[in-house]
Parts: structure tokens; C-alpha cells; sequence
């Protein structure tokens, strides 16, 4: 290789490095601004912005990039695929999830681990679950990220007991599990209302893979209890968490006392999320409908006006794309 040549190079993977890390901050605009200006591209260049487009979850910006770039002769490998499929998945977008579906097919990319599970991740997000559980069963030696993305796809569904079926294949073939697929495990477990099996999948992640549950792990735990009612177990579960209870964890404890109008602990509740988040309106209007809820008219009317001390009183109201 030339002097020359060496040094475009360099130049294309350095300038490759500047639009993901305009990416990773956050600065969409000067990444594709440096995109743009670069004389010589690569499949580097081109994976990074792609790559890029597929963290910020833009479907279908990161399929047009990748159009593009077959159009200027480069072809996409399983990286730039798994890329697209993950911001699919972000974004819900089908027609896209199909479109590079049949493309790895085509060019063989579909046998790499990678592009297999984010295939069936993209999937189960896109609402095709029979799709999602076609790709998976595919896939001849299913990883850790394999099994999770089916054992979520279940939870998005609310299977719970396919869900489980595959966690426990996943034993069986002697995959360690970790954080990300207990997540899944106590989701599924929590939209099929599972208590029993949330509980004990709960306890043998830490007691048998010594897996110390994260936030994600306790807001899981803490709704499945209070929705099905168990409002003490779940008010017990917060108190004794290894680290101060945050905002998703309250959230989960208030929507079940509003649930089961429970408005004792559910004022504690809330006095502890508007300490946390004070400017949060959705924390003072379950306060608020706790109270509504039990003709409390004159403690929802303070929450009413402590929310307009704090926000100006700014609540955004729900809405249906549908």
C-alpha cells in the first residue's frame, strides 16, 4: 500500500471515529455534517453512521442510509444488518424489519448470530411474534442474547409461560443466564400476573447465580405484587432494597396503591417522588386521582395546587397515535 493510500485511509476510519462520536453525544446533525463532507468512504464510514442511526432507534433514516449505500456499490455486512434491525426494533418499523430480512437472506448474512437475534427482536417489537419465534428456531447454537431476545419477545406479549419454556431450554442447554434475561424472565412473569414464579425467579437469580438485581430488576418485582393486590409485599420489597427506591420503583408501588386505593401508603409514596422528581406532573396526578378516587376532594385539590407551586400546573394529556 502506498504512502498515499495508507494515509486516505486513515483518514476515512479517523473521520469514521468523528461520526460516531457525534453519535454517541447526541449530535445527529454534525455527525451527518462530517458524514457528508468525506471525500473517501468506506465500509467503516458507512457502518458508522448506520450504527449511529441505529442507537438513536431511526428506523427508517438507517435503512435510507443503507439504500444509499448499496446504490454507491458497498455492500452491507452483518454489522451494518444488525444495526438496522436493532433500530427497527426501536422504532417498531416493519416494512423495514422485512426489507433487510430478505436482503441477509439473499446474500446468506442470515446464518451470523448477530443478525439472527436482532431479526428476532425486530420482530416481536414489530408485533410478528411468528416471525420472531421462525428466526429463532433457526438459529443452531443460540447465545445468551439469542435467548433473551425471545424471552422478551414472549414478555412483550404476555406470555408468560412460553417465556419461562424458554428460559428453562436455556438452563437446559447449559447457558449461564444473566441480568438482561432475568429482566425478561420477571417481565413475562409480571404481564401474565405470575407472582409465584416472579417470586421464585426473583430469589434464584440472586441465591443460585449470586446476580445482584439492579432497579430494573425491583420495579418488576414491586409491580407484579401490587397489582395483584399484595400491596404490603410490595411495600416491603421497597424498604428493603440494598439502595434508595428511584423513581420507577415508586412509580410502580404508586400505580398499585391507586389500583387498590390504597391512599395511605400511597400519599407516602407520592411525598417520596415528588421529593425525587418535583417537577414530574404524572407523580402529583396519581396523588391527585388517589384522592378523587375516595372523594377526597380537598386533598386533591392540594396536590393540585402544590403540582402548580412546582410546574405551572403543565400536565400533558394522553394520546393514541391509532
Amino acid at each position: 500500500m502506498s504512502s498515499v493510500s495508507a494515509a486516505s485511509s486513515a483518514v476515512v476510519v479517523c473521520t469514521g471515529g468523528h461520526v460516531l462520536m457525534y453519535m454517541k453525544s447526541g449530535d445527529i446533525k454534525d455527525a451527518h455534517n462530517v458524514f457528508d463532507t468525506m471525500r473517501h468512504r468506506n465500509i467503516v464510514s458507512w457502518n458508522s453512521i448506520i450504527v449511529g442511526y441505529g442507537m438513536h432507534g431511526d428506523g427508517k433514516k438507517a435503512m435510507s442510509v443503507l439504500i444509499e449505500m448499496m446504490q454507491q456499490g458497498f455492500k452491507p455486512d452483518e454489522q451494518t444488518l444488525a444495526s438496522v434491525l436493532s433500530s427497527c426494533a426501536n422504532q417498531a418499523a416493519a416494512n423495514e424489519a422485512t426489507q433487510a430480512h430478505n436482503y441477509a437472506i439473499k446474500t446468506g448474512l442470515h446464518d451470523h448470530l448477530s443478525v439472527s437475534n436482532a431479526l428476532t427482536f425486530a420482530y416481536a417489537k414489530c408485533g410478528n411474534l411468528h416471525y420472531a419465534s421462525q428466526v429463532f428456531e433457526s438459529i443452531t447454537k443460540p447465545d445468551i442474547v439469542s435467548f433473551s431476545s425471545m424471552v422478551f419477545s414472549y414478555a412483550f406479549h404476555g406470555l408468560g409461560k412460553e417465556a419461562m419454556d424458554t428460559f428453562k431450554t436455556m438452563l437446559h442447554g447449559g447457558v449461564r443466564p444473566d441480568k438482561v434475561v432475568f429482566l425478561g424472565v420477571l417481565s413475562a412473569c409480571n404481564h401474565a400476573g405470575l407472582v409465584e414464579e416472579g417470586l421464585c425467579y426473583f430469589k434464584s437469580m440472586i441465591r443460585d447465580y449470586q446476580i445482584s438485581p439492579g432497579s430494573e430488576h425491583y420495579t418488576c418485582l414491586v409491580d407484579l405484587l401490587g397489582r395483584a393486590g399484595y400491596i404490603d409485599d410490595a411495600y416491603d420489597v421497597v424498604i428493603n432494597m440494598p439502595f434508595e427506591p428511584g423513581g420507577d420503583v415508586l412509580g410502580a408501588l404508586i400505580g398499585a396503591c391507586k389500583l387498590h386505593g390504597n391512599t395511605g401508603l400511597g400519599k407516602w409514596v407520592g411525598d417520596k417522588l415528588c421529593e425525587l422528581e418535583p417537577c414530574k406532573s404524572v407523580n402529583y396526578k396519581l396523588m391527585s386521582s388517589i384522592h378523587t378516587a375516595l372523594e377526597r376532594w380537598d386533598e386533591a385539590a392540594e396536590v393540585r395546587r402544590e403540582l402548580r407551586g412546582w410546574c405551572g400546573g403543565s400536565i400533558v394529556a394522553g394520546c393514541s397515535w391509532i
